[in-house]
């Protein structure tokens, strides 16, 4: 069920509903390491220029890197997206619940019923799902989810009191499941369809779009579930109708290395070769994708969105980086690639804020 919502949404809220250009934003603390952006995108075009004029980008080989991003940007220039996207980042449970507080106020404001795509990552994957089960009528634009406490956040808070994730671990552990690697998340995505939702990928709605983001291990790059089928975002997707959406969800959450990848049974000749142009490889070579946590690649789930959405809300419950020093070597083993993470994400950040069209 779905009702008119009175009070006046934000000045921000009301600036994207009206298709104005919107702002960016860090989150109440400014900090960047958690919030939910609000923004409207421009294109590569519209900074350039600014950026050699004030000097900023000198070296000609930078020139030439901008000059192929803008390249790429162009295919999805600003006047060509259209629509709202919602991006609910990884960071387990602690993510999922923070998403859960946006999406309140999203639809205190009735702005969640303006979106038509949500782009979910690990965590917020678990909360996408639940949303599925929960509200299978989303809202006409404009309107609220009645009933949002009982219909999904007290039912969502039931289901973040319990471990999930100890069980299918220890089951990896026994010893008949030692030579089945599969056996850990296989055991994940039935503890997903019992406790969130049973419903198949054919049976999500058409709006919103749902997107179902993990890593292709095989190919670097993201992989996307959802209605019309499976497989990199960037390539044909296969039909998979039939997949039950928990799976899904256990290949987004399958945070590595408690979890092995999981196998999806399709060949890189049947999920659309590696969408860079390239010769697909002997099927000898591999035969089926493997797929590990979203967040490997992608931790806000951006990538599958960017290029074809107006405007790009991201609620951002990722954890912040433990700045606590330990004197041992495995703590340093861990922390040379836990920088090169950090990096590649505050990186995509500058970037995203950076694409931003603000007047």
């Amino acid at each position: 069920m779905a009702a008119k919502y009175s009070p006046s949404p934000l000045p921000e809220m009301e600036e994207i509903r009206r298709g104005a250009t919107g702002r960016a934003g860090q989150g109440r603390n400014g900090s960047g390491r958690g919030g939910t952006t609000l923004a409207r995108f421009g294109t590569a075009d519209d900074a350039k220029p600014k950026l050699w004029e004030e000097g900023r980008v000198t070296d000609t080989s930078q020139r030439e890197a901008m000059e192929d991003s803008s390249s790429i940007l162009r295919a999805g220039r600003r006047e060509q997206r259209s629509g709202v996207a919602l991006c609910l980042s990884g960071g387990g449970f602690r993510a999922a619940l923070f998403h859960l507080g946006a999406l309140r106020r999203l639809n205190e404001l009735g702005i969640l019923s303006d979106v038509d795509t949500i782009s979910a990552v690990s965590g917020g994957s678990i909360l996408a799902a639940h949303l599925v089960e929960r509200v299978p009528d989303w809202p006409n634009r404009g309107e609220i989810v009645q009933d949002w406490e009982e219909r999904v956040a007290e039912p969502f808070r039931v289901v973040t009191s319990k471990n999930l994730r100890t069980g299918p671990v220890l089951r990896r552990l026994l010893p008949w499941n030692w030579g089945r690697p599969q056996s850990g998340v296989q055991a994940l995505a039935r503890r997903y369809q019992t406790e969130i939702t049973r419903a198949r990928l054919g049976d999500l709605p058409d709006r919103p779009r749902y997107l179902f983001c993990a890593t292709d291990m095989v190919y670097g790059r993201f992989w996307v579930f959802e209605k019309r089928g499976a497989g990199r975002w960037d390539a044909d997707l296969s039909p998979r109708p039939k997949w039950p959406i928990a799976r899904a969800v256990a290949a987004s959450s399958c945070f590595p290395p408690i979890f092995a990848p999981m196998e999806v049974g399709l060949s890189p000749q049947q999920d659309g070769g590696d969408g860079s142009g390239h010769a697909r490889p002997p099927k000898r070579h591999v035969d089926q994708s493997h797929l590990t946590d979203g967040g490997t690649y992608d931790n806000t789930g951006v990538e599958a969105v960017w290029e074809d959405h107006a405007t790009i809300l991201v609620s951002d419950g990722g954890g912040t980086f433990d700045t606590r020093w330990r004197n041992s070597w495995l703590w340093r083993l861990r922390r040379y690639p836990s920088i090169a993470s950090a990096r590649v994400r505050v990186v995509q950040k500058r970037w995203l804020f950076a694409s931003f069209r603000a007047d």
